[in-house]
């Protein structure tokens, strides 16, 4: 029984993984400069992160890193969906676009990498 449950803990965790890395690439096809004609993106993003919290779930000791990757989230697509031509809007929406892409890794290395670590561990005892 201890063996299924650290498998079906594994698969979850790789599907995290997995979800946090396809969230990491759409960040990365976010424009700085773009603002309000990039909904369809902004939609698929938030898919993504709906993705990411259900996978979370399962894990109670990522819902703080979860929690800053959600508020981070909807400040960014606060932002990106305003229209706002000036140069500030743009460095603003560039350094939300950072600071939400550490978020995600800080919570992919921080959070799971170290726990398929484990799972690796423990499942080859």
């Amino acid at each position: 029984m201890q063996t299924s449950t650290t498998s079906s803990r594994s698969a979850v965790a790789f599907q995290l993984a997995s979800a946090l890395d396809h969230y990491l690439l759409q960040l990365d096809g976010l424009a700085p400069a773009a603002s309000g004609a990039c909904s369809s993106q902004l939609q698929d993003l938030t898919e993504s992160v709906r993705d990411i919290r259900l996978r979370c779930a399962a894990f109670p000791a990522l819902q703080a890193l979860f929690i800053e990757l959600l508020i981070g989230h909807s400040e960014l697509v606060f932002e990106m969906g305003r229209e706002s031509p000036h140069r500030s809007g743009k460095a603003r929406r560039a350094a939300l676009l950072a600071t939400q892409t550490q978020r995600a890794q800080n919570l992919l290395r921080g959070g799971i990498e170290p726990m398929l670590q484990a799972c690796g561990s423990t499942g080859a005892d």
